[in-house]
Formats: C-alpha cells, structure tokens, sequence
C-alpha cells in the first residue's frame, strides 16, 4: 500500500466513522456512548478520536481523552505506556536542546564569570556532563539549581548581556523539565 492510498483509506474510514457518529449524537447519544460504538466497529482509537471531534464539536484533546477511557483496559494499559515513553523520550530530547544552547551561550569568550560560582571555562564542561546524563536517558543531580533565579547561569548571562536569552532558555528549560 502505497503512502497516498493509506491516507486516502484513512480519510475514507474518518468519514464513515463521523457519519456514524453525527446519527448517534443526534439520536441523543453521549460521548461516551458514541466512542464505545465506534471503537466496537472501526477499533482505531485514531480514527475514533477525529469520528467524534468532526461529529461532536469537542476539541481534539477532549475527545481523545473520552475515547481513551472506553479503550479496552488491556489496551488502555498498553497505550499509556507508549505515551508515557514518548513524552519522555520528548522531554529529554527538549531538554538536551536547551542544554545544548546554553552550553553555547556559556562557551561565549566575552562572559563574565565574575558574579557566578562558575569557574572560567567550568561552565560549558558542567553543562557538557549534564548532557552526557540526558542523552543517556537520565537527569542530572542539581540540574535545576543551574537555570534557578539567581543561579550560576543567569548570573553569568546578566552580567554579560545575554539575559533576555537566559530568560528563554530557563523557561524553556523548566517546560522540559516539568513535561510541558
């Protein structure tokens, strides 16, 4: 099966599931009731999920959360397993990007390293370790108290003119590390 006929035997079942499901809302059925139906006759939690996002109005997310909890539990098991894995897999991978950035910022030769407990040329070997710990799938000890208001980055990113970007970089730092 070719790519373009996958997508068009997707788009086909999407269609037959919504009509199946725009009946069944306006014959009265709840979500839930709509999202048991559909995956008793497609069995596509995918296909299921946009069936009743077209048919229903709810949003993308909400909709996925009610067909996820009408999965079969030995699925549903399954299933929060994969996610679980792959939020990880992408907060490390968001993480070592910023970790990345920051080593460069770090490595810059006109900073200032006077405010920080950093010592000149330290900096950009701690961050290196640290991303040696994520890449290997795990989180570093202490981490946070590098990117911490008044930690030993921003010090060196305020007093070397780089603070808007620190600013960034922290957030972005706490998004990866908070999974958001």
């Amino acid at each position: 099966m070719t790519d373009q006929e996958f997508f068009d035997e997707h788009r086909r079942r999407v269609a037959e599931q919504t009509a199946v499901a725009r009946a069944m809302v306006a014959a009265g059925a709840d979500a839930d009731q709509v999202a048991a139906e559909l995956l008793r006759r497609d069995g596509s939690p995918i296909v299921v999920i946009r069936a009743l996002h077209d048919a229903s109005g709810l949003g993308l997310g909400d909709a996925k959360w009610v067909v996820h909890r009408n999965l079969d539990p030995e699925y549903r098991a399954v299933h929060e397993r994969f996610w679980a894995e792959a939020v990880a897999g992408l907060q490390q991978e968001a993480l070592a990007e910023v970790l990345v950035e920051t080593r460069a910022w770090l490595a810059r030769p006109d900073n200032d390293f006077a405010r920080s407990s950093f010592l000149d040329g330290e900096a950009a070997a701690e961050v290196d370790l640290a991303l040696s710990v994520v890449r290997a799938g795990g989180t570093p000890a202490g981490l946070r108290v590098l990117f911490a208001p008044t930690g030993p980055i921003q010090e060196v990113a305020f007093s070397s003119g780089w603070g808007d970007e620190f600013i960034d970089l922290a957030d972005r730092f706490d998004a990866a590390m908070d999974g958001r």
